[in-house]
């Protein structure tokens, strides 16, 4: 019960940071404070939205994953996890092909 209430409490903490427009007018409808430039365009930052959860998520796993792997050496764990980061954020570029 102890994980579930630090998972939601991390989760509400990317939420409170990311501070999304389209939540932020459902839960205060009546000010204007959280208007910004993308907003008035019609688009959002989703991209960022979603790499803010997928990182605490994937911070998430890789805490479960060193934990469950105690027996193997730590510096095999670090440089696997380096390097399926590498590959993965690698992948994440190509897809979103925006090289600035």
């Amino acid at each position: 019960m102890h994980r579930f209430y630090v998972i939601g409490l991390l989760l509400l903490g990317v939420v409170m940071i990311a501070k999304p427009p389209f939540l932020m007018k459902v839960v205060f409808p009546n000010e204007n404070s959280f208007t910004n430039p993308q907003e008035q365009n019609g688009g959002y930052d989703m991209v960022g939205y979603s790499a803010a959860l997928g990182g605490t998520l994937l911070t998430a796993s890789n805490f479960v994953c060193m934990r469950r792997l105690r027996a193997v050496h730590f510096s095999v764990l670090i440089f696997a996890f380096s390097v399926s980061s590498a590959i993965l954020s690698a992948a994440v570029v190509a897809a979103m092909a925006e090289f600035r």
